[in-house]
């Protein structure tokens, strides 16, 4: 793993963080939709009858991306820890945001 593929996976983030209806994000009475909070009590629907998917996409929220985002880029960091744990938990995220990560391993 390298601090580039970490780097790689915090600008994805961000890029898609930024691109999305800003947050928070919630899920209403009747979870089934996933609505964005705006300003004066507005609302914005993010996604129409999630069912069960609803609380997670929720929970993904922009503000909770870009939190993910700044972690990568800490740990982008950390790279040479000797905490197995945390590089093998860090590599899977990263893997997971940047499928294509071997264009970027190289």
């Amino acid at each position: 793993m390298t601090a580039d593929l970490l780097l790689a996976a915090a600008s994805r983030l961000r890029e898609l963080a930024n691109a999305a209806t800003p947050g928070p994000w919630t899920v209403p009475v009747g979870p089934t939709d996933v609505v964005a909070l705006g300003e004066y009590g507005s609302r914005y629907i993010i996604c129409e009858h999630a069912g069960i998917d609803a609380a997670y996409i929720a929970a993904m929220s922009p503000p909770v991306a870009l939190a993910l985002a700044d972690w990568l880029e800490v740990e982008a960091g950390y790279q040479w820890s000797t905490s197995r744990a945390r590089s093998d938990a860090s590599r899977t995220l990263a893997a997971l945001i940047v499928p294509d990560h071997a264009k970027v391993e190289s």
